[in-house]
C-alpha cells in the first residue's frame, strides 16, 4: 500500500487519483480540505498508525505558501519541520519508506541549473524548513527518498495553480505582473505524477530532482499561456521580482533544476 500524507493539495490529490486509476492500493489523508476518498489526519497529533500497512508514504503535508511560512514562522515550523520529522521517525521505526516532497527553494537562486550535488542555501523560511527535514533524513535514515520539485501547475481551471491564475486573469482582460527574472522548471502535475510513480516503482533512494526539463521565466510562462489561448500579451507586465511589494519573504531568482535521470 502507498500512503499519501497531505493528499488534498494539488500534487497530493492528483497523485492519489493517478494511483487509484492504475489499481494501486492507496490511502490518502486530508486535514481541512476534505475530498472524496481521503481520511482525516492531523500531522501534529502524532498518531500515525493509519500508515501501518504502507510500504511507502509520500509526505506532501505542509504549509506551502512561502509568505505564510515567513509571517507565521513558529507555527509553521511546528508543522513543516517538527511534526514532519516525528512522522518520518515513526515510519522509519515501522520499516516504512518515507518519500519527502522537497523544493527548489532550498537553493539561493544565484546560478541556476542546480544538481543534486550542489549545496543548498535557502533564502526563505519555506526552503529552510524543507532543508531541515532533508538534513534530518540524510543524517538519521538509510532507506529514504527526497524528491525536490519545481513549481507545479495544473491545466484544470478548477484547481488553483499558476496556470489557472494566469488564464483566468487574462480571460477577464485583467493586467498581471509576471517576473522576468524568476527562473524555474514549470511542471504539469500530470507529468509529475508519471515521474513520481516511476521513482516509487524503481524503489529509488537518496535525493532526486524531478521536474520538466524546460527552463523559463515566470513572464515567459505567462506569455505562453496568452499565446496558446489567444489572449492579449500586452496584459502581461514584465516585473522585477525583487521589487514586488506584496511578497513578504525573499524569492530566489533562478532555481532551475538539472532533472535527475530516473533509471
Amino acid at each position: 500500500m502507498i500512503g499519501i500524507a497531505g493528499a488534498s493539495g494539488l500534487i497530493g490529490y492528483n497523485f492519489y487519483r493517478f494511483l487509484n486509476c492504475r489499481g494501486y492500493d492507496t490511502i490518502g489523508t486530508f486535514y481541512s480540505n476534505r475530498k472524496d476518498g481521503l481520511v482525516k489526519f492531523n500531522l501534529t497529533s502524532k498518531d500515525f498508525s493509519l500508515f501501518n500497512n504502507c510500504s511507502q508514504v509520500i509526505i506532501a503535508a505542509a504549509v506551502s505558501n512561502i509568505d505564510k511560512c515567513f509571517i507565521e514562522k513558529d507555527k509553521v515550523r511546528r508543522i513543516n519541520v517538527e511534526s514532519t520529522i516525528e512522522l518520518i521517525k515513526y515510519l522509519s521505526r515501522k520499516k516504512i519508506k518515507p518519500v519527502f516532497l522537497s523544493t527548489d527553494q532550498v537553493f539561493d537562486g544565484e546560478k541556476g541549473n542546480y544538481s543534486t550535488e550542489d549545496k543548498p542555501r535557502p533564502l526563505n523560511c519555506y526552503g529552510n524548513f524543507k532543508l531541515q527535514v532533508e538534513e534530518f533524513m540524510k543524517k538519521n535514515l538509510q532507506n529514504y527518498l527526497i524528491l525536490r520539485l519545481s513549481k507545479t501547475y495544473s491545466r484544470n481551471l478548477n484547481e488553483k495553480s499558476i496556470f489557472s491564475e494566469i488564464y483566468l486573469s487574462l480571460s477577464k482582460n485583467i493586467k498581471i505582473e509576471a517576473a522576468y527574472n524568476q527562473i524555474f522548471n514549470p511542471t504539469d502535475v500530470s507529468m509529475l505524477c508519471e515521474m513520481l510513480i516511476k521513482a516509487l516503482d524503481l524503489n529509488l533512494s537518496g535525493v532526486y530532482h524531478i521536474a520538466e526539463p524546460k527552463i523559463i521565466s515566470r513572464h515567459e510562462f505567462a506569455v505562453s499561456v496568452a499565446q496558446e489561448f489567444g489572449f492579449d500579451k500586452d496584459l502581461i507586465i514584465p516585473a522585477d521580482i525583487r521589487t514586488l511589494s506584496f511578497l513578504k519573504d525573499t524569492r530566489p531568482l533562478n532555481t532551475s533544476l538539472i532533472v535527475s535521470d530516473l533509471r
